[in-house]
């Protein structure tokens, strides 16, 4: 059978689209379709989403604002991880270490 799903892409505009791809087994472009909430980004990818530079991916990661998961010598993102630091960072200044560090203590006492 014929299953419908859904493959969430990163567009050149910045934005993410959903495409529909019919084939369960991925044989579209012999690639296995990744639907958003599973597929992981890498520290470039994420800067590039949430606009800003990849280390300061890596200052967020540090600090304990941005989960990620390390498999191998990659750091990932997945999509869940970049959604939750947008809600509950929402409003926050994030622009350097110490004031990151605030914001997540501020966070944290908030759970």
């Amino acid at each position: 059978p014929t299953w419908k799903i859904y493959e969430c892409i990163y567009c050149e505009n910045g934005y993410h689209q959903s495409i529909e791809v019919f084939d369960m087994t991925g044989d579209t472009n012999n690639k296995y379709p990744i639907p958003c909430d599973v597929r992981m980004y890498t520290r470039e990818e994420v800067a590039e989403i949430i606009g800003c530079h990849k280390d300061h991916v890596v200052m967020l990661s540090e600090v304990g604002c941005l989960s990620c998961i390390r498999i191998g010598k990659r750091y990932m993102y997945s999509y869940e991880a970049i959604k939750k630091f947008q809600h509950d960072y929402e409003g926050f200044n994030l622009s350097n270490r110490v004031k990151a560090l605030e914001a997540y203590r501020i966070v944290e006492s908030r759970k």
